[in-house]
């Protein structure tokens, strides 16, 4: 038997029961006021470990626990043994001298005394302050309006049932366009907005934190009620003038009012006070100049009962009707060229100008009509000149070409009498040519000036026989002018010389009419002086431009012997001339 290790275990346990029966009797561990306990955290359901104190010479250990504000101590185990009656504190077993509480509660919080006894005889007493901390739990997120008013206050509160302290608390503010946004002055359960905005519409989030976790709440959508603003047009296509905005006839006009609300705006389309469309997008497939005028966008926002309007002026641009007219004319008695490009009409007035081709320098521009005045002695024949017309309504310029030229040759003159003989008509021609050429008789004596053609109508008489009339033919590209002369002439007549024949023959006379300006009539008249008639069977009338043949058919010696008659006559005079004609008996 070793006496001396049984001596040595009495020795210890009854020192045990000396140093520790005062702790049960008078609550008063030996503990220093000075002395520093340490403190171990532990959060609940969670478990923590309590150790007693460091060595394999531990021979006897006592866990003792001491709650918080007593001073009584409860024993909870010693060596290998667990007491049941501390159950309370949670699951609680040993680990050599090591205490191991698990599924942690509020009760275990205190303060954990372990009175240790060591094989030499030694005694030491460990104290250990438990503290145990509750986790945060996801927190409830309340609001006073979650569709305010613009301007109106809202509060929203943050409010978490359990966590130990100290709590801080973040707000975010969600929205597609900006993602997670902290919310500024967001630190505190509430979150105060003294005057709601727009700019606050989004999700409300509130995260709680505590030494132990982190919770979020769920999201709450703040829907900040507002507008509409003042509205905004968008016109396709975009043209602005003074005095508003302008649109070509036959487009396609676009109006895309915006005004800021919340609900979204309601609009309304007015044309000149007059209700024409319900919707956001106003579109006229082919606007026309009766569409110009004053177009009212009106934003209403139904919930609010609030409205706003913009108004635009639309001014429909058109062209003239028809086409451009370039001209040319005489100007400053025919020694000049006045260039003419017009295009009367339409909304703005065309803008119009002249440029020679070989020009680098544009004249300046005018509306509907420009005049470009040219010496005609510099002017080289066929020269081009190019009106350049500008208008909205236009991609591109139009162009109007005038080419400057003479025709070639001369003026042309003839005289003509009418059928009876009762008018002379003069004629003067000389066609093409840019300007005309003008034409004049006897120096404007007789009738007016006329381009390219000149008809003047004398009424018959024979005074103007063997008179000169003169045609004068004016262009500014001629510095000396050209003339043709037409002389009035009675009609002069030679015939065949006188003839015979043998009776039952058919005898021929003929008459040529010498060359003359006016056109003449021939007439027959036979040996009795009657006018013979070209469908009488007795004679035959041949007739050309300027002859004619009688045919006296099977004459008879008793009957158409003698004097036949062959006349001319035109509106200035006439002529005749006799025929004998002999008809020989067949019995003589």
């Amino acid at each position: 038997m070793d006496y001396g290790l049984t001596w040595s275990s009495l020795i210890i346990f009854c020192f045990a029961i000396v140093y520790i029966l005062p702790t049960f009797l008078y609550a008063q561990p030996f503990l220093s006021l000075n002395e520093m306990v340490p403190e171990v955290e532990g959060v609940v359901k969670r478990s923590v470990e309590l150790h007693c104190a460091e060595g394999d010479a531990i021979s006897m250990f006592i866990w003792n626990f001491i709650k918080f504000g007593t001073d009584r101590p409860i024993p909870i185990a010693h060596n290998n043994r667990v007491y049941t009656e501390t159950s309370f504190l949670g699951d609680i077993h040993l680990k050599n001298s090591t205490l191991v509480i698990e599924n942690l509660n509020l009760e275990s919080e205190g303060r954990y005394m372990c009175q240790c006894f060591y094989s030499n005889g030694d005694f030491t007493t460990v104290y250990v302050d438990l503290k145990i901390l509750v986790p945060v739990t996801t927190p409830m997120l309340q609001i006073n309006n979650s569709t305010p008013v613009e301007g109106s206050p809202v509060l929203l509160n943050c409010s978490a049932k359990n966590g130990t302290g100290p709590i801080s608390y973040t707000w975010h503010r969600y929205t597609i366009h900006e993602g997670f946004m902290p919310v500024p002055d967001g630190t505190t359960s509430v979150l105060i907005l003294s005057e709601a905005k727009r700019a606050h519409t989004g999700w409300y989030t509130c995260t709680v934190r505590n030494a132990v976790n982190v919770e979020t709440s769920g999201r709450l959508y703040l829907d900040v009620i507002f507008g509409p603003d003042e509205p905004f047009i968008e016109i396709k296509p975009y043209a602005v003038i003074e005095k508003g905005f302008s649109a070509n006839e036959q487009e396609e006009v676009t109006l895309n009012c915006s005004a800021l609300s919340n609900p979204p705006s309601h609009y309304i389309w007015f044309y000149n006070n007059s209700q024409v469309y319900s919707g956001q997008i106003y579109i006229i497939p082919r606007i026309s100049r009766s569409q110009t005028g004053l177009y009212t966008c009106l934003a209403k926002n139904n919930l609010l009962g609030t409205r706003t309007q913009l108004t635009v002026a639309i001014t429909v641009f058109y062209l003239p009707a028809g086409s451009p007219v370039c001209s040319a004319r005489s100007h400053n008695n025919y020694k000049e060229v006045a260039l003419s490009c017009s295009w009367e009409g339409g909304h703005p007035l065309v803008q119009v100008r002249w440029s020679e081709s070989s020009e680098a320098n544009h004249m300046k521009m005018s509306n509907s009509n420009a005049t470009k005045i040219l010496t005609g002695a510099d002017i080289q024949n066929g020269s081009s000149y190019t009106c350049l017309i500008s208008h909205p309504g236009l991609q591109n310029d139009v162009r109007c070409v005038t080419t400057i030229s003479i025709p070639s040759g001369g003026p042309n003159c003839n005289a003509v009498s009418t059928k009876q003989n009762d008018y002379i008509m003069l004629t003067c021609e000389w066609p093409g040519g840019l300007p005309r050429v003008m034409l004049e008789w006897n120096n404007k004596e007789i009738g007016d000036s006329k381009e390219s053609s000149n008809i003047h109508v004398l009424k018959s008489t024979p005074s103007y026989n063997n008179k000169l009339f003169t045609c004068i033919a004016l262009h500014p590209m001629n510095s000396v002018h050209k003339t043709c002369h037409v002389r009035l002439e009675s009609p002069v007549l030679e015939t065949s010389q006188n003839i015979s024949v043998l009776e039952g023959n058919d005898a021929q006379i003929g008459c040529f009419l010498r060359s003359a300006n006016l056109t003449a009539e021939i007439t027959w008249f036979n040996n009795k002086n009657k006018e013979i008639t070209p469908d009488s069977q007795k004679y035959g009338i041949l007739k050309g431009t300027n002859w004619s043949t009688l045919t006296i058919r099977e004459t008879e010696w008793s009957i158409d012997g003698g004097f036949y008659q062959c006349s001319a006559f035109n509106a200035v005079g006439n002529s005749s001339n006799s025929i004998w004609l002999q008809v020989n008996s067949m019995y003589e």
